[in-house]
């Protein structure tokens, strides 16, 4: 009895040791963005840094009376307020950049939203359920806005199969 109100105490003075360590490379991989209408490759770059572009669209065209004389076209950046930048794809867009891990959190980057045009500061943590918070923000980080995304495993497994059609071996 008194080994276990030593182990109890232990644990009340030092805490309970951490089920959920996150790792820095935890959130490297295909996302699917809230809504589902993207897929996001979360990468390694340089000096330890991550990044991230789009890799799938629900819809990769634009549609009918979507956009005036771009129905049925890949989607563009028509919305960004450098014109020189507008004809550039969606596809393979980079969207996060800049990335630096702390620990507990990726912060330091920043998120450019292709809908609007914006770019935000941003910081991103893993949920205990593996989900992705994604925080942009304009100057401090309460003022702004959380968007949720996933673990695309559906993503990973078709892009595995299409990697296996060419010789290539897919770790999943």
């Amino acid at each position: 009895m008194k080994g276990l109100l030593g182990i109890i105490i232990v644990f009340c003075v030092f805490g309970v040791p951490d089920a959920f360590a996150v790792k820095g490379d935890d959130i490297l991989g295909f996302w699917v963005t809230e809504g589902g209408n993207s897929r996001i490759e979360i990468y390694k770059t340089g000096n330890n840094l991550y990044s991230g572009k789009i890799v799938a669209l629900r819809e990769p065209t634009f549609l009918s009376g979507e956009v005036k004389g771009m129905d049925g076209k890949a989607k563009v950046d028509i919305n960004n307020p450098d014109n020189s930048l507008r004809s550039r794809p969606i596809l393979g867009l980079e969207i996060i950049s800049g990335f630096s891990f702390n620990g507990e959190e990726w912060g330091g980057g920043k998120i450019y939203d292709p809908e609007s045009g914006n770019t935000y500061k941003c910081k991103m943590s893993i949920a205990e359920d593996g989900s992705l918070y994604v925080r942009g923000y304009i100057g401090i980080s309460w003022v702004g806005r959380t968007t949720i995304w996933h673990k695309d495993e559906v993503y990973i497994k078709s892009l595995c199969k299409t990697l296996s059609m060419f010789g290539v071996n897919c770790i999943k």
